[in-house]
């Protein structure tokens, strides 16, 4: 499975209510072939982000990542505005980076 395989399968498992974020060194183009993707799926609510973050792991195959689920009120947080400083949007179906 492609990295954009994989894009396709969260999208369609979340019905399009989801905004995903690749941020790090692939976000930025500094990357080797061998580097992870590091993703930020944005969910409007979520109870446990750690019980997503598993299903979407089991759902990705052949290709190495890092993957955060976050609520959609986190975006707010300083931390998580540092860590997505340099971020390329993949898909947002909440509307959360629109101008």
């Amino acid at each position: 499975m492609s990295f954009d395989e994989f894009i396709k399968r969260v999208i369609e498992y979340y019905n399009g209510k989801v905004s995903i974020v690749l941020f790090g060194s692939r976000a930025r183009g500094d990357y080797w072939e061998s580097s992870d993707y590091d993703i930020v799926v944005f969910l409007e609510s979520v109870r446990d982000p750690i019980d997503e973050a598993v299903k979407l792991y089991s759902m990705k195959k052949g290709f190495p990542a890092d993957i955060v689920v976050l609520n959609i009120d986190k975006l707010k947080d300083p931390i998580i505005m540092k860590m997505l400083e340099h971020k390329k949007v993949i898909y947002d179906g909440l509307k959360l980076f629109t101008i």
